[in-house]
């Protein structure tokens, strides 16, 4: 899908609504709309290319009430490699479970070592189905 057709989509029948709260003119959301001017979406996204920082996008998903898991390259899923991998990044996170439950309370430095260590866990796992999918494991 491109990024304008999720705009276009996402403002649906809300045109002038969106182009109010944004302060740009109707004329511009239309435009971000049927690609003739680049879109908000476009924009960030050259902001991230730019810049390579990824915190651009983990803001996003944030915001969205989501949170950014990147994927694993496929290529590192073989299948002497991601069963060990996935045990590995399991039993990373149920030690840092463990760990941070010992006292009963989870702290904010603890909380952001699980969160890593289940993103690590998700990511792995995410490129592995993605390997799946694609044959590699057939």
């Amino acid at each position: 899908m491109q990024s304008n057709e999720v705009v276009k989509q996402a403002i649906g029948k809300k045109t002038k609504e969106i182009a109010k709260e944004l302060k740009v003119s109707l004329e511009t959301v239309y435009k971000w709309k049927d690609s003739s001017l680049r879109d908000p979406l476009e924009r960030v996204i050259a902001l991230y290319k730019k810049t390579g920082d990824i915190n651009l996008i983990k803001y996003i998903c944030q915001e969205s009430g989501g949170y950014f898991v990147k994927a694993f390259d496929d290529h590192e899923c073989t299948d002497a490699k991601i069963i060990p991998a996935a045990v590995k990044e399991f039993g990373d996170l149920m030690t840092e479970l463990g760990l941070s439950l010992a006292d009963g309370v989870i702290t904010d430095d603890e909380l952001y070592r699980l969160k890593k260590e289940f993103g690590d866990l998700v990511s792995l796992m995410t490129a592995f189905f993605e390997a799946c999918e694609k044959g590699k494991f057939s």
